[in-house]
């Protein structure tokens, strides 16, 4: 492959469904994702062998990273609509909503 045809986007993306094109794809934002929740199953997964055990509930992300996670998703859109996909976009979230045994509260 020669420096030219490697700098060529694709004008078609593939749904990867072995028979239909990728027309319509929803990509949402990274706002207020701050942190990530740790699971009992992620907990197993990355934590299983760490002596002494950790018992860490959330994991707090720094800026930088999620300064990254939007240049990412914004690139990726990009990406997508030069290959002729339509993006959907959802509004950007205001604040946390929590669901609950008394119903959705906000943060």
């Amino acid at each position: 492959m020669n420096e030219t045809s490697a700098l060529k986007a694709p004008t078609t993306a593939n749904s990867y469904d072995e028979w239909s094109r990728l027309r319509e794809v929803v990509v949402g934002h990274s706002d207020l994702y701050n942190g990530h929740d740790i699971d009992s199953s992620f907990r197993l997964f990355y934590f299983d062998n760490v002596r002494p055990p950790i018992d860490v509930h959330r994991v707090e992300i720094p800026s930088q990273l999620l300064d990254e996670l939007e240049e990412d998703i914004e690139e990726l859109v990009k990406t997508l609509q030069y290959a002729k996909v339509k993006v959907l976009r959802p509004a950007p979230m205001r604040s946390h909503l929590l669901f609950g045994g008394q119903g959705k509260h906000h943060l």
